[in-house]
């Protein structure tokens, strides 16, 4: 580190110490915040600048899922009432959103090997899948996914390449 980020590094750390001292000592949340707000006006760089932006997102599907629950119910812990009533709540609402997603994704997707619907019955699909891409120049950077349903990976797996197995 340079003679000048040892600099920089000292007053953010020195500014952040006079803000835990003031929180520590109780002071109310509109004397901190005015605190922070003067801290960081006297910093003299800030090392990293964001531009914050939005991506606007309209909700075209809309799913609910009826609840159901007895007096007694009522009368449960708020971990047991988690537990029975909403996690499977949850579950349902998770599976439904995976679904849609999916859904949506084979409704947009502009190329595609195999059969929809049908387990990949080789490797030889994948390989075709992984060869469109390198030639659409999609990134090789290791994040590539395929998604399959629990069934389907079995299938392709128990047909692929031996290396698989």
């Amino acid at each position: 580190m340079s003679g000048d980020d040892l600099h920089v590094l000292a007053e953010e750390q020195a500014a952040l110490r006079r803000v835990a001292t003031l929180v520590a000592r109780g002071a109310a949340p509109d004397e901190v915040l005015a605190a922070v707000l003067e801290e960081v006006g006297r910093l003299p760089t800030l090392l990293f600048i964001t531009n914050e932006t939005y991506v606007p997102v309209s909700l075209n599907n809309q799913f609910h899922v009826d609840v159901q629950f007895t007096t007694a119910d009522l009368l449960l812990s708020m971990d047991l009432f988690k537990t029975r009533v909403i996690k499977p709540m949850m579950a349902t609402v998770a599976n439904r959103i995976d679904s849609d997603g999916a859904y949506f994704g084979y409704q947009n997707t502009a190329a595609s090997f195999g059969t929809p619907g049908v387990s990949p019955s080789s490797y030889l699909t994948f390989a075709n899948a992984n060869a469109l891409l390198d030639s659409e120049e999609c990134p090789t950077d290791g994040e590539r996914v395929c998604l399959l349903d629990p069934f389907s990976a079995q299938q392709s797996t128990s047909k692929s390449d031996p290396e698989l197995n």
